[in-house]
């Protein structure tokens, strides 16, 4: 139960963090308020049955439940799906991080900019 506790808190700690930089270019609270209603309760089920049917089959694969991604990988036996498993960790975990930098972009520069051009005297 702690654990499941954990995973949710964790799931939605980054959204609500971020809030104001996903939210920030919405067209009106309604359309906001509609993603959130429908994107983040559907990524949520969509992440923990596919990471419950994961965790569930390395029990009968395996003999014991792995929870741990990379030991699930590494356990395989196979060069070739031992190197498939990491490179499809390397591209998610960059993935995300791009996603996130560049969500986040348009609302640094724009600060800067007007930071900059306030601090040059007139005339």
């Amino acid at each position: 139960m702690i654990t499941a506790t954990a995973l949710v808190v964790s799931y939605f700690s980054g959204p609500l963090l971020n809030f104001g930089d996903f939210s920030r270019y919405g067209k009106s609270m309604g359309e906001i308020r509609r993603g959130n209603r429908w994107g983040l309760p559907f990524n949520f089920l969509l992440f923990s049955v596919v990471t419950v049917v994961i965790v569930s089959g390395t029990q009968s694969l395996f003999g014991k439940m792995i929870t741990d991604p990379i030991e699930t990988v590494s356990r395989v036996g196979n060069d070739l799906a031992v190197a498939i498993g990491l490179l499809t960790m390397i591209t998610a975990t960059i993935a995300l991080i791009s996603w996130l930098t560049s969500s986040r972009r348009p609302s640094i520069f724009p600060t800067a900019r007007r930071r900059k051009s306030a601090s040059v005297p007139a005339g």
